[in-house]
């Protein structure tokens, strides 16, 4: 494919070349009207020369842009410039993908922390059960479609967010030029693809399957199958069983092995059904109750009470170590581990937003909720902007005017206090 860099596409001029897949390539752009830096993934002409696909193009991306969830990239726009380039605009995620980070630590003679891997695994499988709920699949999981950003939460396993990008775009594609697509490329697309991907069937337990390939790849340190061409691929996918994850991993913990065994069934009746359903699996296998590791965001982002007042939260879930010296917001939503957030900027966005500063799952939660400041006096004031409104010691706080924080705050169904040490 040409090099389109110092081009234009719209209001987005392309400056970097950041890589090219099987669908076309992706640059580093600046959109001149908002002067904001963005992705742009401009489509392979080959791939974009008829009408059927213009179709599937536009039906696909309007799909894709209608997801809104922290762990999935966020469309902005999607166009055919007048000579027939089909592009999309997306965030920008300057840390690289998932493949790059594994790739690094290979490099070094390292593996992934398996709590790390874990973490990854539960921020793709909420991204997936918020998808799927939505009718929307993925039809293409693998590290290269996971793009990493930084991790605002303390005590987490690891200080990156997995975010999935790409979403629906391998269905503009038939099942057999997708499988061509792949026939120089091992570390591409077949050694993620479910049996019943090669049949032609695919459901939201496919994109699991592949979650699960994915899974594997992190917590063992290789991939369970490296099929070469097309062939290959069908017979170890529909035939071979996967090689024992302890035996590749001794040190493994035992409780997670029958999951992988279980996400990765032939038959796809036999896997995990739903996102939520893996998620806790691996709760269960590593002996916590409630998904403590997505900070209290829920897998659809939905379905929560309001909460008025404040609510005692469980006495079993500890508090992480605050260092001191600098203001921090400690989240609790009952159920839920604590999560802790560095007050790292005179001012805090709060919303369902990815974008906020802290973002909170839930229909109770306003896209843009509520900021807080912190004032030359040492002192905070919140404002909220909210259409289900921000509480404070039970009373409900007038929007669009500052008050000062007295006591712990209530959004939807989490508490959030400040912490000064």
């Amino acid at each position: 494919m040409i090099n389109l860099e110092g081009q234009q596409l719209g209001n987005f001029v392309l400056q970097k070349h950041l890589g090219e897949g099987g669908m076309g390539a992706v640059y580093k752009a600046i959109d001149i009207q908002l002067q904001r830096t963005v992705a742009v993934k401009v489509m392979h002409p080959h791939i974009a020369e008829n009408e059927v696909f213009r179709q599937r193009f536009l039906q696909e991306a309007r799909s894709a842009a209608a997801l809104d969830h922290p762990n999935i990239v966020r469309i902005y726009a999607f166009d055919i410039s007048p000579s027939g380039t089909h592009y999309l605009v997306m965030e920008f995620l300057e840390l690289g993908s998932l493949r790059d980070y594994v790739s690094k630590l290979t490099a070094q003679g390292q593996k992934v922390d398996v709590n790390e891997a874990l973490l990854f695994v539960q921020h793709l499988a909420m991204a997936l059960d918020y998808a799927h709920q939505r009718g929307v699949l993925h039809r293409d999981i693998k590290p290269d479609n996971v793009l990493l950003k930084q991790n605002m939460l303390l005590g987490e396993a690891s200080q990156y967010t997995a975010v999935l990008t790409d979403f629906g775009l391998a269905k503009l594609m038939s099942g057999e030029n997708l499988v061509k697509t792949q026939m120089n490329n091992p570390m591409g697309t077949l050694p993620y693809m479910s049996p019943e991907q090669f049949q032609g069937g695919v459901d939201a337990r496919s994109d699991l399957y592949a979650l699960g390939i994915m899974m594997y790849e992190l917590l063992v340190g290789q991939l369970p199958f490296l099929p070469r061409t097309p062939h290959e691929a069908i017979q170890m996918h529909l035939h071979q069983p996967i090689p024992q994850p302890r035996a590749m991993r001794p040190d493994l913990l035992p409780s997670l092995e029958p999951i992988l065994y279980q996400i990765l069934a032939k038959d796809p009746n036999q896997r995990f059904q739903t996102g939520a359903q893996l998620i806790q699996a691996i709760n269960r296998a590593l002996g916590v109750s409630t998904p403590s590791a997505f900070g209290g965001i829920s897998t659809d982002m939905g379905g929560y009470p309001a909460v008025p007042s404040t609510p005692a939260m469980p006495a079993a879930a500890p508090v992480p170590n605050i260092p001191s010296g600098q203001p921090h917001i400690l989240i609790e939503r009952e159920g839920y581990a604590p999560r802790v957030v560095p007050f790292h900027k005179s001012l805090i966005t709060i919303g369902r937003d990815p974008a906020r500063d802290i973002p909170l799952g839930g229909d109770k939660v306003s896209r843009m909720h509520a900021q807080i400041e912190r004032e030359t006096d040492g002192t905070f004031t919140i404002t909220d902007m909210s259409t289900n409104g921000t509480f404070m010691n039970g009373e409900r706080l007038e929007r669009d005017k500052p008050t000062q924080v007295l006591g712990p705050l209530n959004i939807g169904p989490y508490r959030l206090t400040i912490i000064v040490r």
